[in-house]
């Protein structure tokens, strides 16, 4: 884990990127000139596009978000993927096909995930991207912050040759919680966690997990509640038991002394907030995945049906401002849980 700092999250995401894409860094890396130039335009053509739909309208932000990401997605390909040449990453074309185009609705449009080596989605979910957080321990009396990942072993399963509707995406993203549940009837997959800690002990040289708690917040929605509870007989919940429910947080301790425990699939805000992520392991999709695909549904009908865009902008009120925060959100927080990915670190900015 590291704290870097800088004036904005924004800011100081770019101006690691930057350092990270210079030619000279990538080819240190990598040791192959032609990737290492690839990579570099790749991520410069990257930050103009974002650049761009940061002070665009609604009309067009969508097109340029997403060939920021697409952009994005390239560099960090061939730059994960060795076997992958500068030349192949040229002929990457996108791989997801347009859904519904008779949708009544911003939230049920929808995109389909092709099947071909040769798409820049199928690589992206072959490289495996995961969703990186942070739990508190105490080690030998000792307190520490412990990096954690995420895996979505089953990604490439889960999305290949299937359908994802926009209501499907928007359900995974934390920061989105409140507003779905203040301007929707989708139920949000993403629980908040108000506390998360281990205590390890060393025995037989090993480190072992001798207690635990695990706090979940509903703040008292019967739908979240709801949801809690069903989980509560999953194998993510399997070594934890009920303590008490208290106010508006479930509080559960751990049932075992073990090496390794169960817990539930964790999303951090931008802010670095928790969520517990609570839902079939048949649509567990990565948090970079689940941004790409919302990117594509809208910029690809923001470009080819311009029309029912601004139709859809200027009739649906509540779902067009679900849809901005989205924007306002991935912006910022795209670009870090990739620089992430080319750090293979936990990356938090802090305001100087």
């Amino acid at each position: 884990m590291k704290i870097l700092y800088a004036t904005s999250i924004e800011e100081g995401v770019w101006r690691y990127i930057n350092l990270f894409g210079k030619y000279s860094s990538l080819y240190k890396l990598l040791k192959d000139s032609a990737k290492a130039k690839q990579i570099s335009f790749l991520l410069k053509q990257a930050e103009e596009y974002y650049s761009s739909a940061k002070t665009s309208s609604i009309l067009t932000r969508p097109v340029l978000l997403y060939y920021g990401m697409l952009n994005l997605v390239k560099a960090l390909i061939l730059f994960k993927d060795k076997s992958f040449s500068a030349e192949q990453g040229l002929e990457l074309r996108h791989g997801i096909g347009r859904g519904n185009r008779k949708s009544k609705s911003l939230l049920t449009l929808s995109c389909s995930i092709g099947k071909k080596d040769k798409y820049v989605m199928v690589n992206l979910l072959k490289i495996a991207t995961s969703d990186w957080f942070t739990v508190s321990a105490v080690i030998e009396g000792n307190a520490a912050k412990q990096s954690q990942i995420s895996s979505y072993t089953k990604q490439i399963t889960a999305a290949i040759g299937k359908t994802f509707r926009a209501s499907e995406l928007f359900v995974l993203i934390p920061e989105l919680q409140e507003l779905l549940l203040e301007t929707t009837n989708l139920l949000p997959r993403t629980i908040p966690i108000s506390a998360i800690q281990f205590d390890q002990i060393k025995k037989d040289n090993k480190l072992i997990i001798s207690n635990g708690l695990l706090w979940l917040r509903h703040n008292k929605d019967p739908k979240l509640l709801k949801l809690i509870k069903d989980y509560e007989s999953k194998k993510e919940m399997k070594d934890w038991s009920l303590e008490k429910d208290l106010w508006d947080v479930r509080r559960y301790k751990l049932l075992k002394q073990a090496e390794n425990v169960s817990i539930p699939n964790i999303r951090e805000s931008i802010f670095g907030e928790k969520f517990a992520l609570f839902i079939s392991n048949k649509k567990e999709l990565s948090e970079i995945v689940v941004h790409y695909l919302l990117a594509f549904i809208y910029g690809e009908v923001a470009r080819y049906n311009p029309s029912i865009w601004c139709k859809f902008m200027e009739t649906k009120v509540f779902e067009t401002e679900l849809i901005e925060s989205f924007f306002e959100l991935s912006i910022i927080k795209f670009p870090l849980l990739i620089l992430r990915e080319f750090r293979s670190d936990l990356i938090y900015f802090k305001q100087t």
